[in-house]
Order: structure tokens, then C-alpha cells, then sequence
């Protein structure tokens, strides 16, 4: 759910599906980043990310943001989609509902 979300959401009004669950198979922020904006068309729908890969988003731009050299992070900067990451705010990902059991 990453990158241009407009068409998904098009989609979804269009074709009006019944969503249940956001699953969410990894962390990487261009992957979760279009969640909220969905999940306010569909306040029932639960998300699902195993909770190490949460763990991980709560870190992960910081981190990027401290260790990454300047030329990288200002190449984030200079792309339209990959500053979004930069720009993201966890807060509105929020608390997942479900923490998928992994043996």
C-alpha cells in the first residue's frame, strides 16, 4: 500500500469490497504508508503486523536519520514518493489490532 494510493483507493470506491484486515507482511514504510488513508474508508478493518516488524517501524526512520550520509537522505528528499518515508508519522499507522503468532 505504498507508492501513488490513488488508484487503490479509486478502486475501492468503484468496487466497494468488504475489507477486514490490513495485512501488513513487513515493515518497510513504502509498504504500510497508504494504511491510514484507506483504513478511514474502513474503520473495521483490523491491522495485522507481527510485532517485531512494528517494533522495527518505530525505529526505523530515526535510525535512518541518524546514520544515513547526507547525499542519501537528500536523495530521499528529492523524490516525491521516497520523501514521503521521511515525512511519515507513525502516529497515524497507530496501535495494530492483531500481533500474528509466529513459531
Amino acid at each position: 500500500m505504498g507508492g501513488p494510493i490513488d488508484t487503490l483507493i479509486d478502486y475501492i470506491d468503484q468496487n466497494e469490497p468488504d475489507l477486514k484486515y490490513f495485512l501488513c507482511t513487513h515493515n518497510h514504510p513504502d509498504h504500510i504508508i497508504g494504511i491510514p488513508d484507506i483504513r478511514d474508508r474502513f474503520p473495521g478493518a483490523k491491522t495485522v503486523i507481527h510485532k517485531l516488524d512494528y517494533h522495527d517501524l518505530l525505529v526505523q526512520k530515526e535510525y535512518v536519520l541518524e546514520n544515513a550520509d547526507a547525499e542519501f537522505i537528500e536523495w530521499l528528499n528529492s523524490d516525491p514518493e521516497l520523501k514521503k518515508f521521511l515525512e511519515f508519522d507513525l502516529a497515524t499507522f497507530g496501535e495494530p489490532d492483531i500481533y500474528p503468532y509466529y513459531a
